[in-house]
């Protein structure tokens, strides 16, 4: 498994600039830069971070790029004793690349790496190009900055009242 330091840095250094705590799930971050569209920074839960930048294309917004890190292997201590655990690419979505998943999650909720080669190609060129790219923006100098709530969609925070199933009278069997 190849990590991604270079781009976990980056993104943790932004979000400390915020005051924003990553790892805290439901985060939810969306910077707006005249020139460069929108930043959404979000804790997917189950130990996944996403950051998307939405750039305007015509009159359509897209999502470019769209990359989603798993950040359950604590193997790391930061200067304060906190768990600092690497960030490794699960997926990302380009506009011209396309969308690719070289990882997914276990049924337990661990990392499944599906092709390895993929998540080390990834890895470079998120490690690289990508956090390039996002220290060159300077998205620490914005002028909007929301941190609307996330509505979760899991079973343990899930309305019972948003969703409707209808119940057959008869059952055949």
């Amino acid at each position: 498994m190849k990590p991604v330091p270079n781009f976990k840095n980056a993104v943790k250094e932004l979000a400390s600039s915020l005051d924003v705590d990553l790892y805290r799930p439901g985060t939810y971050v969306r910077l707006q830069k005249e020139d460069c569209g929108y930043l959404i920074i979000e804790n997917m839960g189950n130990s996944r971070i996403s950051l998307t930048n939405y750039i305007q294309v015509g009159s359509d917004w897209i999502a470019d790029p769209r990359i989603v890190v798993y950040t359950g292997v604590e193997s790391n201590v930061d200067e304060d004793g906190d768990p600092d655990p690497d960030w490794y690419p699960m997926e990302i979505c380009e506009f011209f690349g396309g969308w690719q998943l070289c990882a997914d999650l276990s049924a337990t909720g661990d990392l499944f790496v599906r092709d390895q080669d993929l998540m080390s190609e990834m890895a470079n060129v998120i490690d690289d190009l990508i956090t390039a790219s996002l220290l060159r923006q300077d998205w620490q100098h914005v002028g909007t900055v929301a941190q609307d709530a996330v509505i979760a969609r899991t079973r343990e925070y899930a309305n019972p009242h948003e969703f409707f199933v209808e119940e057959p009278d008869d059952v055949p069997f």
